[in-house]
């Protein structure tokens, strides 16, 4: 994240790898839009917003909660989105999860090395479910 860091420093990690072709399965709850994850900053630059710092902190609470395994290598990320009355745009809300996912350390990146394929879904999830699978 180019505004500001998140970190795992303030509780205990257990990491544990996926092997190859494994997979993770988290539930988030869901994302803001990535046109309101972050606002100018008196003097300039930017800052997450409160509604996004918000969300980062509900969304870490998830997964030390659900302690998923980390992901080393090429991955494949399956983000369903819960079907929720009004207009969404599925793009707008991938940026806040996968971004999360890097700075939890679940996956190494969002470069092309790394995140070799997303896709985005509407369904009957609640809030977000992530699935990741390690490509071979």
């Amino acid at each position: 994240m180019a505004c500001s860091s998140y970190s795992l420093e303030r509780v205990r990690v257990e990491r544990r790898r996926i092997g190859l072709a494994g997979a993770i399965a988290l539930v988030l709850p869901f994302p803001p839009s990535a046109n309101t994850l972050f606002e100018s900053a008196p003097g300039g630059g930017c800052v997450a917003t409160k509604r996004y710092r918000e969300w980062r902190e509900a969304a870490h609470g998830e997964i030390v909660r659900q302690r998923p395994r980390f992901a080393v290598g090429p991955v494949e990320v399956t983000i369903t989105l819960e079907d929720r009355p009004g207009r969404h745009d599925a793009d707008n809300l991938l940026k806040a999860v996968l971004d999360c996912l890097v700075d939890e350390g679940i996956i190494g990146g969002d470069h092309s090395a790394i995140l070799r394929r997303v896709t985005a879904q509407w369904g009957s999830a609640q809030g977000a479910r992530v699935d990741i699978i390690r490509l071979s």
